[in-house]
């Protein structure tokens, strides 16, 4: 009877046309079609600005709903449910009293008012004392809060996983745990904490960035668990990385410790979710891109049809259990201090689409302008070569062997900085149960002999988009990739000469992009380059633009703009 009203619930506060959580949904795949991208205008002008009060004067301003006030610096993405706006930033804004702007640095929750984008709470985090090893002086909060049954789900800058009430304290309430310092009206109501270094032995680098999904009253987490600052040695191996917590009370239901040491560097990518279809006999599946640079299929073994399997027998080791995995470098490829291999990891969240996954590999923004690529994975391939192992199948695209190894009839353990050795005897070969579809690095389009600037896939932050038979992706350079969905032989490319730390948001036939210079590109989904507008936002733009109920949101590093052509 609970969890019947909790859905009903959900229904009712989570609209069709809300955006609770990153990539809109559970697959993570940011398109918006029907009547919600109708409004959403090709050209705005966001007005000006007071230089020394910051005072917004709209009377020249085009399409701008309203303007929110947030922090220096600004990294997340908006979430929209319920009537509000959620985003995650640093304490410039100085929202709070008591938290004067300049003098206090903090993780900071900002909710503001859908209708008119009026401030009316705020969730505070302290900083780490540690500081910059494990959290990032004004970073802020990173994650992307997913909104779900009028509770707010996120990691703060503490590396917690963080439930709130969506009304904060606007409701009279204390909902949940009792040890907020104060219930002020403008504060945030903390249900509960789950604190991934103290329970669990987690240790993140320079922040926590993941953003959370779910799926059946059960939230999936990336604990960001990484290697130390230059990406030599892993604290704590024995960590998980990925885990699953009940939403009603934040209980440890599930955890899985790959990819252990072999991490490269950080852990900032999200979790995907791939629902369980009504005419299929597989359960719910769960992707998470580790900070290896391999992708990790778990399984819901209490929705599968599967007879291969005991059921009972196989239950007892675990509701959620690892059935396929796949290396998204190749096997030659190598990792170096500050990134400066070949070998790299996965900062992007897998997008899932028509039960394929679509993930870019890339390293931090810091470290070089290394090789990198798009890939497309095959889920039903993965599917069929699925081992209910500890390490599950291994489907990527090669395998290693050695004869010192099993007289070479088995791959060799995978090795985290250089996993084939030709100089140990290692040797490399095609997986015949690969599911790779495509990999894609980039194209001579210009026939020319050599691969340009623009026509290279260069290290990448952002998540792929698809529709129509196309994959959209703009890599951290800000080169923009058309690539077939089919093939990933690309249709066009375009350097925005800027660089992105976005992900592309498609709209019907458009693709919104956004560069750090503070321009938002505005391209026709085609399988023709076709540049139909190009705004700028008058600040930097570390953020993808999201639309909810006819509104696209476009946060700069400062500033949340909602754009509408209502």
């Amino acid at each position: 009877m609970i969890r019947t009203l909790a859905l009903l619930a959900c229904a009712s506060a989570c609209l069709a046309a809300d955006y609770p959580q990153w990539g809109g949904s559970p697959s993570r795949n940011n398109v918006i079609t029907g009547d919600d991208a109708k409004t959403i205008p090709l050209t705005w002008n966001v007005g000006e600005f007071d230089f020394d009060t910051g005072a917004w004067n709209r009377d020249k301003s085009k399409h701008i709903k309203w303007v929110a006030r947030l922090g220096s610096a600004s990294y997340g993405n908006p979430t929209v449910a319920g009537g509000k706006v959620f985003v995650g930033t640093n304490n410039e804004a100085g929202y709070l009293a008591r938290f004067p702007k300049g003098k206090v640095d903090l993780g900071v929750l900002l909710c503001f008012n859908e209708a008119d984008g009026d401030f009316l709470w705020q969730y505070s985090s302290a900083k780490l004392a540690t500081g910059d090893k494990h959290d990032y002086a004004a970073a802020g909060i990173c994650s992307s809060p997913l909104i779900d049954a009028g509770r707010v789900y996120f990691l703060d800058n503490r590396c917690r996983v963080v439930c709130l009430d969506a009304e904060g304290f606007l409701d009279g309430e204390n909902d949940g745990i009792n040890d907020e310092e104060n219930e002020n009206k403008d504060e945030a109501d903390v249900i509960w904490r789950f604190d991934m270094m103290k329970e669990l032995g987690v240790e993140p680098v320079f922040m926590t960035a993941s953003s959370v999904t779910a799926h059946n009253g059960l939230l999936f987490v990336h604990t960001c668990n990484s290697a130390d600052e230059l990406g030599r040695k892993v604290p704590r191996p024995d960590a998980p990385s990925f885990i699953g917590l009940r939403q009603r009370d934040g209980g440890l239901e599930w955890k899985n410790a790959a990819p252990g040491g072999d991490v490269l560097h950080g852990s900032w990518s999200s979790p995907a979710v791939h629902p369980k279809a009504p005419n299929r006999t597989r359960g719910t599946e769960a992707i998470f891109a580790g900070g290896d640079g391999w992708l990790y299929g778990f399984r819901d073994m209490t929705e599968r049809g599967d007879l291969r399997y005991d059921f009972h027998e196989e239950l007892k080791h675990g509701r959620w259990r690892l059935l396929w995995r796949f290396d998204c470098n190749r096997k030659m490829a190598q990792w170096k201090d500050r990134g400066e291999g070949d070998r790299t990891s996965v900062i992007a969240t897998p997008v899932i689409h028509d039960d394929q996954v679509f993930i870019a590999t890339g390293q931090i923004t810091e470290h070089a302008d290394t090789p990198a690529a798009l890939l497309c994975v095959d889920l039903a391939k993965a599917r069929a070569s699925a081992s209910l192992r500890p390490k599950g199948a291994d489907v990527s695209e090669e395998l290693v062997f050695n004869a010192k190894h099993d007289d070479g009839n088995t791959p060799i353990p995978h090795k985290r900085t250089l996993a084939a050795d030709p100089a140990q005897g290692d040797i490399v070969k095609r997986n015949e149960k690969s599911a790779l579809v495509w990999r894609y690095t980039g194209e001579d389009l210009n026939k020319n002999g050599k691969l340009d600037v623009a026509e290279v896939f260069h290290r990448c932050i952002g998540n792929a988009a698809a529709r129509n038979d196309l994959v959209i992706a703009v890599d951290f350079t800000g080169v923009v990739h058309c690539v077939d969905a089919a093939t990933g032989k690309a249709h066009w490319t375009h350097d925005m000469l800027a660089g992105s730390w976005s992900s592309p948001l498609i709209v019907e036939d458009r693709i919104y992009i956004c560069s750090d210079h503070g321009d938002v590109f505005v391209f026709a989904l085609s399988k023709e380059k076709k540049i139909l507008a190009e705004n700028d936002m008058g600040g930097a733009i570390y953020s993808t633009p999201i639309v909810a109920n006819g509104v696209m949101y476009v946060m700069t590093k400062s500033k949340l703009f909602a754009v509408t052509a209502k």
